[in-house]
């Protein structure tokens, strides 16, 4: 059984499909993605009372959560909580009188990302085929905030030399470096030991004598670091060496966020793999740039996903909460009629509103389902539920029969559906679980909060290029931020805006600095007005309208105050971000969101660091030390259980996602194939082979060309 329908459990639920195994997923919401959907405006910024936004979920209370089940000896029900969006805070601007356009034609992203080119998860798409029901739009331009203004993010030699903001010997300087870390990929170099290395990648720039224009290319441009990269001075590195590593949850010293084991610091060795992987992403499919943007939303990836694991059998039931678990001895049967999978999918679904998708059929051995009784049941025994959850070995490894451990679900229809394997789920589906495991561990739950902003713009960033990728390196100009803010800038060609719209994300770790008073907007609306003519722009209550001139032809000196600041926020405006007009802001959402469990540590359960204490390579900055932390966390869960990590914080590629559920699934079922690790389409072994051979992504053994059919290129409106 899968909770939710985020792309970590999609990726293990499409897996196990694959071996043969019979496959559930439920999710609460009538969206596919979790924690990766996408939703309308109102939809994911609306109320979040479940009566008003069926995205929260169906408004009926469960049954299982304050019912008495009639369950056999030995088996208790353990409640679960119905989470809402991890989102709050939400503050509206917009521009008196604008029109942003058909409000139903947006589609905002819970996790906005890009794809790499060149990145796991693209060959995945295609060795499952879940490509066919993908479309791409090329991202053409990536672009680093320095001066105040865009400039290219170079990464080839070409690019390098046709950057007329760099100065000839930053060319030098960054090619020389550029080159002896593509030298060091191949093992050769003078570099290669130093990118093996889990030192900070920071600290290797420093002592390359980068300069700070270089360094934040390198860092916030290449290495796509969501948090600061403090290069330290020799005394503080003499400290630093000195000492322990501090744990303290929030903002260290260094600059960096380290709550509960998550750590934004870049080792050198995953500032290679961003090297490598950018470099090989661009270009790829014939775009000029490194990246590329799923239509209608990155919950369309997460979906893709689902109608693979729907072909080989899995049923989905969506506006289908969980309201808890049953747990007890895996001889323990909690299901006796025999009804299929599919029925009791069906069934409930009709219930409660949602919807049940199905492949040809489930299997014989599929999870079976009968009615929850009645009766009433008292909050201690939800508590002491709670407390007694199992052992702390893995799924695989628990054959005793009298271990606990999950064995069925209870809707909130009422209708009990067996588990006789493992229970998948997210982070954010299983939190009253991991609340109840951690504090016995004395561990908490790691999170991370986000600012975080969509603004809908009339025009493009620049000229020419519809969709482009932004990074504001900590403390620029006029913004003063502790943190990188990335930004992400989609067109109406990707179907998420009406025609002459666009959407801008900005993203970046929430800080202490950011008062509350000032609300999620405090953080992030000078670094929107430097890419974007904030004009006429209020807030609720009409607050930061005084002071805001006539919209000028650069928009710079329209969006500061009269003494120069930049409105509502205090800070010093910097010079134009460009001598071509900027785009409009119409409209923009600020607001605050928690990441449950991000996908930034390693995922391997009760398996401490990984050997030689070096830092696990998933896109994120992980460090080895927050495995004991993750072990930790889900050590008090029934063995059988497979907590997923939520998103990690950068809004560039899938890459922590992928290595999480494919360690997840090598740590929980050794057995079963990977995905990336299946025949490509056409090759030996492949089960679209056949009649369908002469398909031209079979005849083809070339990932490009089966991505052929996938329009690349995104038309400038």
């Amino acid at each position: 059984v899968v909770l939710g329908s985020g792309v970590v459990e999609c990726l293990i639920g499409s897996a196990l499909t694959r071996a043969g195994k019979s496959v559930l997923l439920v999710d609460q919401t009538d969206v596919y993605g979790s924690d990766f959907a996408s939703f309308t405006v109102g939809g994911l910024l609306g109320s979040q009372d479940p009566a008003v936004n069926p995205n929260v979920g169906p408004a009926e209370q469960s049954h299982g959560a304050d019912q008495q089940l009639d369950l056999p000896a030995g088996v208790h029900a353990v409640p679960l909580d119905r989470p809402g969006l991890p989102i709050s805070d939400v503050e509206t601007w917009q521009v008196p009188g604008c029109s942003v356009g058909n409000e139903r034609s947006f589609i905002l992203d819970l996790a906005p990302k890009v794809l790499y080119q060149g990145e796991e998860l693209v060959d995945v798409l295609v060795r499952t085929r879940a490509h066919n029901y993908l479309e791409f739009k090329a991202v053409e331009g990536c672009y680093i905030l320095q001066g105040g203004a865009l400039v290219k993010v170079p990464a080839s030699r070409a690019d390098v030399f046709k950057d007329k903001k760099l100065g000839l010997a930053d060319k030098r300087q960054l090619m020389a470096f550029i080159s002896a870390a593509m030298d060091a990929a191949q093992g050769l170099g003078r570099l290669r030991a130093a990118l093996s290395s889990p030192q900070p990648l920071a600290q290797l720039v420093a002592s390359e004598g980068l300069s700070p224009k270089l360094a934040a290319i390198v860092l916030y441009g290449i290495a796509m670091a969501w948090a600061a990269q403090q290069q330290p001075s020799s005394q503080q590195q003499a400290a630093a060496s000195a000492s322990p590593p501090s744990t303290d949850s929030g903002a260290s010293s260094d600059g960096s966020h380290d709550a509960a084991g998550i750590s934004g610091q870049v080792s050198a060795v995953q500032g290679a793999e961003a090297l490598a992987l950018f470099t090989s992403s661009i270009g790829r499919f014939g775009s000029p740039g490194a990246f590329m943007a799923p239509t209608y939303g990155c919950g369309s990836v997460a979906e893709a996903l689902v109608r693979h694991c729907a072909v080989h059998g899995a049923v989905t039931a969506l506006r289908h909460p969980v309201s808890s678990i049953l747990v007890g001895p895996r001889s323990a049967q909690v299901v006796t009629d025999g009804a299929s999978v599919a029925a009791a999918a069906g069934e409930a679904g009709a219930e409660d509103g949602g919807a049940a998708a199905g492949g040809d059929g489930a299997p014989t051995d599929a999870p079976t389902s009968r009615p929850a009784a009645e009766a009433g049941s008292s909050s201690a025994a939800q508590a002491e539920a709670r407390g007694n959850t199992g052992s702390s070995s893995a799924p695989h490894a628990a054959a005793d029969p009298n271990t606990p451990v999950v064995r069925g679900i209870v809707c909130s229809s009422g209708q009990v559906l067996e588990c006789r394997e493992a229970l998948v789920g997210s982070a954010r589906a299983l939190r009253s679980l991991l609340d109840t495991s951690s504090s016995s561990s004395s561990q908490a739950v790691p999170s991370l909060v986000l600012a975080r902003a969509i603004a809908v713009l009339d025009g493009p960033l620049h000229a020419g290029e519809a969709m482009a990728t932004v990074v504001i390196p900590p403390r620029s100009e006029g913004i003063s931020n502790e943190h990188p803010i990335q930004g992400l800038l989609l067109s109406p060609s990707s179907q998420v805006a009406p025609p002459g719209r666009w959407l801008l994300y900005l993203s970046t770790p929430a800080t202490a600095s950011s008062a509350p008073a000032t609300g999620p907007s405090g953080q992030l609306l000078a670094a929107l007005s430097q890419l974007a003519d904030t004009a006429g722009l209020q807030g609720p209550g009409a607050k930061a309208s005084a002071g805001v001139g006539e919209a000028s032809s650069t928009g710079r000196d329209a969006a500061a105050g009269t003494d120069g600041s930049v409105p509502g926020t205090g800070h010093a405006a910097a010079p134009a971000a460009a001598a071509q007009a900027k785009p409009k802001v119409l409209r923009a959402h600020f607001f605050r969101q928690e990441l449950c469990m991000p996908s930034l540590l390693p995922p391997q359960p009760h398996q401490g660091p990984p050997q030689g204490g070096a830092a696990p390579s998933d896109g994120g900055a992980a460090t080895a030390a927050a495995a004991p932390a993750y072990a930790s966390i889900t050590a008090a869960l029934p063995p059988n259980v497979v907590c997923c990590p939520g998103p990690d914080p950068c809004l560039m590629g899938y890459m922590a996602a992928v290595s999480q559920a494919q360690a997840l699934l090598k740590a929980h079922f050794p057995g079963v194939t990977w995905l990336a690790d299946l025949p490509r389409p056409g090759e030996d072994g492949d089960e679209g082979a056949g009649a369908g051979s002469g398909e031209v992504e079979d005849e083809i053994d070339d990932l490009a060309a089966a991505l052929a059919k996938l329009e690349q290129v995104a038309h400038a409106e």
